[in-house]
């Protein structure tokens, strides 16, 4: 899985940029202008939100142990956080999804692909439409996370069939 970290600076640069730098595993940078007004008002949320700037958003419950708030539609954006010890069963999406890990530690299991990322403050992650994909939160975690279109979530699993994979750590 390709997984990207944002250092500290960067992610206050990404917070007031005109550009920013993503590194990748062999710590070389990858560049990114913001040149459009969707990066800006992304960044612009971003920046509010993190600042305590107060937002007008709905907090929906999706899973034990997490909660998600949707801040922006089509494309979609949210903050998502969820209690250590939390799982998310396998599930999938319509749509691919982009993460950013705020704070936290986290596993994710992309079970289409048979891969796995540990994921940290300041990560990226990608995952394509209709990936199948399980998760465990190592600690408290929040993320940042956009997609296009309007939120969906399909179930592949249950609960404790997770939590018993996660346990033997297989796909």
């Amino acid at each position: 899985m390709p997984c990207f970290r944002i250092r500290a600076m960067e992610l206050r640069n990404l917070l007031l940029p005109r550009q920013f730098a993503l590194r990748d595993a062999s710590n070389r940078k990858i560049h990114r202008r913001i040149n459009n007004e969707t990066d800006r008002s992304n960044i612009r949320f971003l920046r509010d939100f993190l600042l305590g700037e107060e937002q007008r958003v709905h907090t929906h419950r999706i899973m034990p142990g997490g909660s998600m708030k949707i801040v922006r539609e089509t494309p979609t954006s949210a903050i998502v956080r969820f209690k250590a010890g939390s799982v998310e069963p396998a599930h999938h999406h319509r749509f691919g999804h982009d993460l950013v890990v705020l704070k936290g530690k986290k596993s994710v299991w992309n079970l289409s692909k048979k891969e796995r990322a540990d994921l940290v403050d300041g990560d990226y992650l990608f995952t394509p439409a209709g990936d199948v994909h399980r998760v465990k939160y190592h600690e408290d975690t929040e993320f940042f996370i956009t997609w296009d279109g309007h939120w969906d979530i399909h179930f592949d699993e249950d609960l404790d069939t997770a939590k018993k994979a996660i346990e033997e750590e297989s796909f």
